[in-house]
C-alpha cells in the first residue's frame, strides 16, 4: 500500500527522537504545531519555530521557521529534520524527527 500523504506530529516532550517508515510519499508533512510550554505558570507561548534537516539526501526547506512544512518529494532514503523552538519566557528546546523513505 503507498502512503500518499503523511502527517508526522513533533511533540515537543523532553528531546526525544521519533522514527517513522514511509513508502514513497508525495508530500510529506513536518507539523510542530502541537508542541507546548511545559512551564511559566501557564503564561508560556512558542514564539519561534526553526526546522534544518540533519541528515540525507539534500532537501529543499523553506519557510524554516514556519510551525509546519511541507517536503517533496524524498528519494528512498534515511532522513532526519530538527525542530527548534523557543518560548517567549527564553525557553530553548528541540527534538529530531528521522524519517525512512523506502
Amino acid at each position: 500500500m503507498k502512503l500518499w500523504y503523511l502527517i508526522l506530529v513533533l511533540l515537543l516532550i523532553g528531546c526525544d527522537v521519533s522514527k517513522r517508515v514511509v513508502t514513497t510519499p508525495k508530500t510529506i508533512i513536518l507539523d510542530g504545531s502541537k508542541s507546548y510550554v511545559s512551564g511559566g505558570n501557564g503564561k508560556g507561548y512558542i514564539i519561534s519555530f526553526y526546522w534544518q534537516q540533519k541528515a540525507g539526501q539534500s532537501v529543499k526547506v523553506s519557510n524554516q521557521t514556519l510551525q509546519s512544512i511541507s517536503l517533496m518529494p524524498l528519494h528512498p532514503g534515511d532522513y532526519a529534520f530538527q525542530l527548534k523552538v523557543i518560548d517567549n519566557l527564553g525557553n530553548k528546546d528541540s527534538t529530531i524527527y528521522s524519517i525512512t523513505v523506502k
